[in-house]
């Protein structure tokens, strides 16, 4: 999907500003949007660095009662995803706050699991995943640049903050997918699904969307799907039928 910076894109249900926000609508954004199971009980979200609330939309469109708590820290990228959000037909739903994931840790870090805090039934992201060292200095570098926020990072704070029968869903490079599934076992987490990607069938696959939950949780003893291959284009300029039908609640030419 080709990115316009200044154009809105209008989905089936909702349309999205991305002007100001350094993390536009792409492949990404809607894959793991779209892609992710939603839990049987799932009353509260936590969409993090949630741009211009992409994927923040997309979850209220396909969970009708729960309550999306999207936060970012680039005050830009939280103008314009309230804004997005004020003109969907799910605002009473949504909440965007200029905030980081660590502050919302601390708000659950030394309280006990049987505490009557309300926690999250689903963190989703799609994080940033590059880390060259190098000095982020443009709003797109930052938002692809691992800082503040990345999938270690989610990860490592993930058992405090999801419910019983919560999930923490995210995209990311391909090569990474062992090294955090085993970030993951370390940190009282366990790989539930996941799904290879690429974009064509002549190419390397290039992200893997992984979906975790808590070891001795409700449902701790469902065991975990193999890993597919989800492929977008057969050939240039054709979706997938799998691709297709993956997006088709979202993309109005789909």
């Amino acid at each position: 999907m080709a990115r316009d910076k200044t154009r809105v894109f209008q989905m089936k249900q909702f349309s999205v500003s991305h002007a100001l926000s350094s993390n536009k609508v792409g492949v990404d954004g809607v894959l793991i949007g779209a892609w992710t199971t939603i839990p049987d009980i799932c009353h509260r979200v936590l969409d993090v660095g949630c741009g211009c609330g992409l994927i923040s939309l997309m979850l209220a469109q396909r969970i009708p009662d729960a309550e999306i708590l999207g936060i970012d820290i680039e005050p830009l990228a939280v103008k314009e995803a309230i804004s997005n959000c004020a003109n969907s037909p799910w605002t009473d739903r949504l909440d965007i706050q200029e905030i980081s994931i660590d502050t919302i840790y601390e708000r659950f870090n030394g309280i006990s699991d049987k505490s009557d805090v309300e926690r999250f039934d689903l963190i989703i992201s799609n994080p940033p995943f590059f880390n060259t060292g190098i000095d982020p200095s443009t709003c797109r570098t930052l938002a692809r640049h691992v800082g503040s926020l990345s999938p270690d990072k989610l990860i490592m704070v993930a058992d405090k903050m999801l419910s019983d029968h919560g999930r923490l869903s995210f995209i990311t490079v391909a090569e990474d997918f062992e090294r955090l599934c085993d970030l993951a076992s370390h940190n009282n987490l366990r790989l539930l699904e996941s799904m290879y990607v690429r974009g064509n069938p002549e190419r390397p696959l290039k992200r893997v969307m992984m979906t975790f939950i808590k070891k001795g949780s409700a449902n701790d003893n469902v065991p975990a799907q193999e890993s597919g291959i989800l492929t977008i284009e057969d050939k240039p300029g054709t979706y997938s039928e799998e691709y297709k039908q993956l997006c088709a609640p979202f993309y109005l030419k789909l």
